[in-house]
């Protein structure tokens, strides 16, 4: 086995030579220059890779930057405007994924995410864009707004968990959305082990973390193997991945049989779609990117805005003033408040700005194509630096600071139309995860002030401004506080909490 990963490695190195002598008369993009083999592999950081290809990028180009690793190239992308020329101009030519092994490996082979511009992702894309139509988010609402409600009496009871809270509110919403299933408890096991299957995709799904996706061969290789510790990981990971999709899935299909089932994503599309076995496993993975897309996310972007009103007092001040004035103080904000709450919006917007959840998203190319100047063979690695876009200068004055201010300006760009990507592949739960977001965290500010934790001494300690290394753009751990700001906010969290324990657990059906 190590004679044919060694022989691979040099055949992969000739073969580079090749291609490259056949291709000096092309005008490939510039980028930082590679070492023989090893390509860039020596460059790259431990953490923060979106922030290297920025710096690199403002050397080499915001348009197209080539960066090589061992066994392959990859085009980075730091503007947006050719973000949108290619993967909106040019869809059906970078509407591709490049090919995951790790994850594909250990069990996401058919996720979503994963799978290359064919007749499964359009399928797949058809089906979401049924089940999350405008008509079927709307009628999810009065659901997040209950959730959101037992959130906050959650969050008064024990503070310290708020990670913890936030997780599991956006967990059991999305089990609802896709499933119709109601968690029992708040450490219910399918939602559990639907945490397990999304910390195994956060580690095996990053770009430049794993060589086997450079060098597929090195898959064939067994667990025990020297060096192999990435065999173990898929070995670990596949079951929690299988059970987590297919166990609320059956549940669902039960439900059908008895005439017991609701208004879900899952039901939904069972039920008007024709009975095929390739249509029903397309049906279920889309319930899955339903699922697993859904609360991890939720959970960064709600982790990042508790950091942001600890650490920015005054920005908490003010969207609190207008919810006061807006809204009032004998019901808690709604998701129909949004439009007139547009500070509170504006926060939301900064948010996503300011810490987007995924730093880089990647594309492939399917065939040759020409930019700017630049050739583009088929099958490149594309990678769409989000963080870069968000943070440029030129269009976010001072992008390392926190000021939702920014978006009340006409003619700021909207972030979040560069945040959940762009084309064929835009996130198609972005309403979903827009709408529990602006929920929660305007229910929060209603509700409570966020203050820094103390230490032993009484000194306030301000959080750390760091992600954690990983797919999902997470603050690295800190402390606060929740102070409630009125005994009679707290009557208020409480009696909403009453009224949505008291509400039948079925999602109703939507009409278009």
């Amino acid at each position: 086995m190590l004679v044919q990963l060694l022989s691979a490695i040099v055949a992969l190195y000739l073969a580079s030579r090749l291609l490259n002598s056949r291709r000096r008369n092309v005008h490939l993009p510039p980028g930082p220059k590679p070492l023989p083999l090893l390509g860039n592999l020596l460059d790259m950081p431990k953490s923060e890779v979106h922030v290297t290809f920025r710096d690199w990028a403002n050397i080499y180009g915001k348009d197209l930057m080539k960066v090589e690793m061992p066994g392959e190239t990859m085009y980075v992308i730091s503007d947006k405007k050719v973000m949108v020329d290619l993967f909106e101009g040019r869809s059906v030519i970078y509407s591709s994924k490049p090919t995951f092994t790790m994850a594909e490996s250990s069990g996401f082979k058919n996720g979503i995410p994963l799978l290359p511009y064919d007749s499964r992702l359009k399928t797949s894309r058809r089906l979401l864009k049924q089940g999350l139509s405008p008509a079927a988010v709307r009628s999810y609402y009065p659901y997040i707004n209950n959730r959101a409600a037992l959130f906050l009496e959650t969050l008064n009871e024990k503070p310290d968990d708020f990670v913890r809270h936030f997780t599991r509110m956006a967990g059991h919403t999305a089990l609802k959305i896709a499933y119709g299933y109601e968690g029992v408890t708040e450490d219910d096991r399918l939602l559990e082990t639907a945490i397990q299957a999304m910390e195994y995709f956060a580690t095996v799904v990053s770009p430049g973390k794993w060589l086997v996706d450079s060098l597929p061969i090195l898959d064939r290789l067994p667990s025990w193997f020297p060096f192999a510790q990435f065999k173990r990981i898929q070995n670990q990971s596949k079951p929690v991945v299988y059970e987590t999709i297919t166990r609320p899935f059956e549940e669902v299909k039960r439900h059908l049989a008895r005439g017991t089932a609701d208004g879900s994503l899952s039901s939904y599309l069972l039920q008007s779609e024709k009975s095929d076995p390739e249509l029903e496993d397309a049906i279920k993975w889309a319930a899955t990117s339903v699922f697993l897309g859904q609360f991890d996310t939720t959970t960064a972007t709600l982790s990042w805005f508790t950091h942001a009103m600890v650490k920015h007092p005054e920005a908490q001040k003010k969207a609190q003033e207008e919810i006061d004035r807006v809204v009032g103080h004998d019901r808690l904000p709604e998701i129909e408040d949004r439009d007139s709450l547009p500070y509170v919006n504006a926060v939301l917007k900064e948010i996503f700005r300011w810490q987007p959840i995924i730093a880089m998203l990647p594309r492939a190319s399917s065939q040759d194509d020409e930019y700017n100047g630049y050739f583009v063979p088929a099958g490149t690695y594309m990678l769409a630096n989000i963080w870069a876009v968000l943070h440029d200068p030129e269009v976010y004055p001072e992008p390392e600071k926190f000021l939702p201010e920014r978006h009340l300006k006409e003619g700021t760009p909207d972030p979040l139309d560069v945040a959940f990507g762009f084309g064929r592949r835009v996130c198609p739960g972005m309403q979903v995860a827009q709408s529990q977001t602006f929920e929660t965290m305007a229910s929060m500010l209603a509700t409570f002030d966020l203050r820094p934790a103390k230490d032993a001494h009484g000194k306030e300690v301000m959080p750390e401004t760091k992600g954690i290394d990983s797919l999902i753009n997470f603050p690295v751990p800190f402390k606060c506080t929740f102070t409630p700001r009125s005994q009679a906010a707290m009557e208020l969290v409480h009696r909403c909490a009453e009224h949505a324990r008291s509400l039948p657990d079925r999602l109703e059906r939507w009409s278009d």
